[in-house]
């Protein structure tokens, strides 16, 4: 019995114990939080984080439960990892990449959610497996580097609902077997990558996705119905930015549901058809921007879109007259139809868009006055641009209304007037406010913004007739300003030297006075009291004096352009150390003397530097060269620099713009330019380098344009510089090299070639008149010899053709008319003969702006102004540099020969059209044709063996201002039509066979001396010693011209009123000696005698004091 009981009390404790060791298991387990697998594989990620130089979460490794890390979340009811937040585990460093292994995810059974996106795992996708992550549902790789193409087996994850592979490299076409089973996918974003698919919406089975992002790809063809006609729930659609092509004309039919639409920066053409996009009732944004559509605005009907709330359509071809049918589109809030030809004005339809908080009209042709009071209506507007058109009128007062306005740019067009004061008072809102590049005038004073305290950015530059009024010492204004640009306007005071107003702007970044004439010294408390100001132009005043600035640290400063003015002395020499995040410093154009100091070297974000045209010497440093690596633009022209092209060092690869002309640069070019391999501009004409023709091998394959005249090279031009593929301008001018003129360049691509002035010997390649591109030829003074090309390629785009002083023979052929864009024809100075032909009055010889030709003779680098204007971007705004690079050209554009004088037409002067024959030997008559080259201003035709009469057809040439056909065997009389020519400045007949009178002293003929005629023995009349007449007058025509104003005129109408005076006179006196009433008639007759006598006695007086004048 005690047995029994013993055994039951023990089998009760066993038990009690049993229990409890399992309940101690239970909690045990608990208490360590995720299982082991889970926790190894955490600790896992975390050394391979490690390894690759990354940080890993702070708490991770810190006990047992990872559930309680960071980054990590566990489900309450498994504790097992659901979620793994492992975006962004380090700040952006392009040096660090991370090879991670998707395998350790396998061992989280439960996980459903994956974040690493921004974290530059490198690897490709496509050889990754993620096969075994099955209850995925939102998986995150934004903003790595993964590279190959889709996988297969993403089919796998069916229960995806998010999947985010933006901004990778990921490449090849969309897998649409990769993607078949995801039928729970609502979310596809597969932005920034390289994807490329002719049907790029081949992804149609997956009915469920309510938003497609496939933004910023490479994906062409057209789009058409069939790709989106599966997408049933598709609300967010983002193709932008590919190259898909064709129209939107019936694509979207079928997507009611749609509520967001981005087709922007494609090549989307044909007529916009709105009807079919008017179906989407549902529609909030639509952008279209950046294509090439094409409709008239007038057939434009948005009244169906009830919901759409943005409009974009800018930067597209829309056309016609700003009439929309808008009238449905009461919530609209944003409408951008900027950078179209829309013309007309503001349309009434307008103002139904009471909710409109944008309006954005910028780059179109709207004209007229304005109708404002439309403006004036809506009332919600907070961003309104209207720049760049053709809108004239005054300021709008109705804009007063515009009470929540934040942003006005009614910049760059043509309204006038003053700018009332009063517009202000309301606009409390207002925070930035370009009226720059208008027509207004009168006065204004900054205190009309005394009360907009939110106020941050003003443009009232190039105004040429407002006059500022900016400091009295007396307003204290409540605004701050972040940016002031007043460049080219009338200030009543210096800001620098009353700085009352500027001091007080402790916000500023951004301040440009350039362009104002201030005077005074350089003013060193800009430094000082303005410690935010990164951005100060002040170029082209006359500010003297020293460059000086407070000798401590300046970490804010990037942008200093003091160009243009009269500073003296030296560079500081610690002026790298001053500004070390210096990004472009501009000094070009002072008095500077000294040194280029060795601390700019100091200057690691320095991109471009200009310290052209001053009184420099010395070396250029070589940290300059080394320590800069970001300098891509160096202008060291006109300055007084010697010793080696790039010093002694290999500088660095990151240079691409080197202007070094007009120094003492001496040695050969650097063996080593070819490592320069983003140089593309390489200018150190007129210097004393040499040595012989650089040949390709020691150069930059990239170059563009390539200028060593004016230097001492010697030897042949090498056939390696056509190895130079994207040469366009080469000037060899100016040195002493020899040989032949290399036939390989007819096969390049230039525009410009020019190697003058040097001992080139051969005859110039025909295929040189062949080369496409080519719009400047120069080959002159060398000792080519042969006949002028006949092969010349039909609408060639040549503009100058310069053959001056070689030993040419043989007749100007015919096919030389096909250059019909010739500007500049120089074929003076060789043996040609034979007849000028007469087909040269089908060419244009237009007068050329260098700034508006497609070959901008900047002296030789075109574009360049283009090329190197950029923006650079500040905190909140971005501020447009212009002048950015100036200097960097050839001084020298064409050189041509007018009375004996060498004239050298620069990038500042237009390029004047211009055809010199002079000294050769030509025979024949001038061709009357010539007369119809009514832009021409230069004709030279002098030293020739020309024959005949001077055609009266050269009167027609309007624009004429140098005529000289002096030397040569003309015959006949000076035509009179040539007085008619009133722009001429240089005219020379002298030494011909010409006959008869000459013009006169008529208009522009006044300025002529006896140079001009002599040598003619038959020609008499002023100028000449010998008087002109009626035996050497050539008959005057019936239709001649009869100025009442001349002397000869004048003589001749008096000696026939004397004679008539002379006969009438007696009959007179019969009379009165024979009439009663003679007495009343004689007093009659003495006043009218002595009139007529008073009057004669004038006009002799007068010949007889413009005899001295002619002689």
């Amino acid at each position: 019995m005690r047995n029994c009981y013993y055994f039951v009390t023990y089998s009760r404790l066993a038990i009690l114990l049993w229990t409890s060791l399992i309940v101690v298991q239970c909690n045990c387990s608990s208490s360590f939080g995720c299982p082991l697998e889970e926790y190894e594989a955490l600790l896992e990620l975390r050394s391979s984080l490690l390894h690759n130089n990354y940080t890993s979460p702070p708490t991770w490794g810190r006990g047992r439960d990872c559930c309680l890390w960071k980054r990590v979340i566990c489900s309450n009811s498994t504790k097992q990892v659901s979620k793994l937040m492992l975006s962004w585990l380090m700040e952006y460093d392009q040096f660090k990449q991370w090879r991670l292994n998707f395998n350790i995810f396998s061992s989280f059974h439960e996980l459903r959610q994956l974040n690493l996106s921004g974290n530059q795992i490198i690897g490709s996708l496509s050889q990754m497996d993620i096969s075994g992550l099955r209850k995925f549902e939102i998986l995150d790789l934004s903003d790595n580097m993964l590279t190959g193409t889709i996988p297969l087996s993403l089919k796998n994850l069916s229960s995806l609902n998010i999947l985010n592979l933006g901004a990778n490299q990921l490449n090849g076409t969309l897998n649409k077997e990769g993607f078949l089973e995801l039928r729970k996918l609502e979310i596809l974003d597969l932005n920034n990558n390289w994807l490329n698919e002719n049907s790029p919406l081949y992804l149609k089975n997956l009915s469920s996705v309510r938003a497609l992002y496939l933004r910023d790809n490479m994906l062409n063809g057209t789009l058409g119905i069939e790709d989106i006609s599966g997408f049933k729930k598709l609300e967010i659609l983002d193709l932008s930015y590919n190259q898909l092509t064709g129209t939107i004309s019936s694509s979207f039919k079928n997507q009611s549901s749609l509520k967001v639409l981005y087709l922007q920066g494609n090549y989307l053409n044909g007529t916009l058809d709105v009807q079919d996009i008017s179906r989407f009732k549902k529609l909030k944004i639509l952008n279209l921007r950046y294509n090439r559509l094409i409709t008239r605005t007038t057939l434009l009907s948005f009244k169906n879109l009830f919901s759409l709330d943005a409009l974009y359509l800018g930067d597209n071809m829309l056309n016609g007259i700003l009439d929309m049918d808008i009238s449905g589109l009461r919530k609209l809030k944003i409408l951008d139809l900027n950078d179209n030809g829309l013309t007309g004005t503001i349309a009434l339809s307008l103002q139904v868009l009471s909710s409109l908080s944008v309006l954005n009209l910028q780059f179109n042709m709207l004209n007229g006055t304005l109708n404002w009071e439309v403006l004036g209506r809506l009332q919600n507007l907070r961003t309104l641009d209207l720049s760049s058109n053709q809108l004239n009128g005054s300021f709008p007062l109705s804009l007063k209304k515009l009470v929540r306005l934040q942003y006005l740019d009614l910049s760059s067009n043509l309204l006038k007037g003053n700018i009332p004061t009063c517009i202000f008072a309301g606009l409390d809102s207002l925070k930035h406010l370009d009226l720059s590049y208008n027509q207004f005038d009168g006065n204004f004073s900054f205190s009309s913004f005394g009360n907009l305290s939110k106020l941050e950015y003003i443009d009232l530059s190039n105004n040429e007739k407002l006059f500022i009024h900016l400091d009295s010492g007396k307003f204290v204004p409540s605004l701050q300003l972040r940016f002031l640009i007043l460049s080219h306007c009338n200030l009543d005071v210096n800001p620098l030297a009353t700085p009352a107003f500027l001091a007080s702007q402790f916000k500023l970044e951004a301040l440009d006075l350039s362009h104002n004439n201030l005077t005074g010294n350089f003013s060193i408390w800009l430094f000082v009291n303005l410690t935010r100001l990164t951005y100060l132009n002040l170029r082209n005043n006359s500010i003297e004096g020293a460059f000086q600035f407070p000798n401590h640290l300046n970490a804010t400063m990037f942008f200093v352009d003091l160009s243009m003015n009269f500073l003296s002395g030296l560079i500081p020499t610690n002026i790298g150390t001053i500004f070390p995040h210096m990004v472009a410093l501009y000094l070009s154009s002072n008095h500077l003397t000294g040194n280029i100091p060795s601390s700019l070297g100091n200057m690691s974000n320095l991109q471009h530097l200009d310290l052209s045209n001053n009184l420099l010497s010395g070396e250029v440093p070589n940290a300059l060269m080394i320590d800069c690596p970001n300098l891509f633009f160096l202008n060291l022209s006109n300055n007084n620099l010697h010793g080696k092209v790039f010093g002694t060092n290999h500088g660095h690869v990151s240079l691409e713009v080197v202007d070094l002309h007009r120094n003492k640069f001496s040695g050969t070019l650097p063996s080593n330019l070819s490592g320069y391999q983003q140089l593309w501009v390489l200018d150190v004409h007129n210097n004393q380098l040499s040595g012989l023709a650089p040949e390709s091998e020691g150069l930059v394959s990239n170059l563009w344009i390539l200028n060593l005249a004016g230097n001492h090279f010697h030897g042949q031009i090498s056939h390696h510089l056509c190895n130079l593929s994207n040469l366009q301008a080469l000037d060899l001018s100016n040195n002493s090299l020899s040989g032949s003129l290399p036939h390989c360049l007819q096969s390049s691509n230039l525009a410009l070639l020019k190697i003058s002035g040097n001992d080139l010997t051969g005859t110039i390649p025909t295929g040189y008149f062949n080369i496409s591109s080519l719009a400047s030829l120069d080959v002159s003074n060398n000792q080519l010899s042969g006949k002028l090309p006949s092969q010349i390629r039909d609408q060639m785009p040549l503009e100058i053709l310069v053959l001056r002083a070689n030993s040419l023979e043989g007749s100007i052929p015919m096919e030389l008319c096909k250059l019909s864009s010739l500007h500049v024809l120089d074929l003076s100075r060789n043996n040609l003969s034979g007849l000028i032909p007469s087909c040269f009055s089908k060419m244009h010889f237009r007068i050329s702006n260098s700034t508006d030709e497609h070959l901008s003779l900047d002296g030789f680098i075109f574009d360049i102004n283009i090329f190197l204007r950029t923006y650079l971007t500040t905190t909140g705004s971005v501020l447009h540099l212009d002048e950015l690079a100036t200097g960097i050209h050839s001084d020298v554009i064409v050189d041509l020969i007018t009375k004996g004088i060498l004239y050298a037409y620069t990038t500042d002067n237009l390029l004047p059209s211009a055809i010199d024959l002079s000294e050769n030997k030509l025979t024949g008559n001038i061709p009357p044709e010539i007369g119809n080259l009514d832009e021409l201003v230069q004709l030279n035709l002098s030293h020739n063996q020309l024959t005949g009469p001077i055609p009266e057809t050269l009167s027609k040439l309007n624009q004429i201002e140098s005529l000289d056909i002096s030397h040569n065997q003309l015959s006949g009389a000076i035509p009179w039509q040539l007085t008619q020519l009133t722009s001429l400045e240089v005219f020379s007949v002298a030494y011909n066979n010409l006959s008869g009178c000459t013009p006169g002293i008529k208009n522009q003929f006044v300025t002529f001396n006896m140079g001009s005629y002599e040598g003619n023995i038959g020609l008499h009349g002023p100028p000449l010693e010998k008087t002109c007449t009626s035996d050497s007058n050539p008959t005057v025509k019936v239709g001649e011209n009869q100025d009442d104003s001349s002397v000869e005129d004048d003589a001749i109408f008096f000696a026939i009123l004397a004679a008539s005076f002379i006969i009438g006179f007696w009959v007179c006196i019969a009379l009165l000696l024979c009439h009663h009433t003679g007495q009343h008639i004689r007093s009659i007759l003495d006043g009218y005698v002595d009139s007529l006598t008073e009057r004669f006695l004038m006009a002799a007086h007068k010949q007889t004091c413009m005899q001295p004048n002619r002689k």
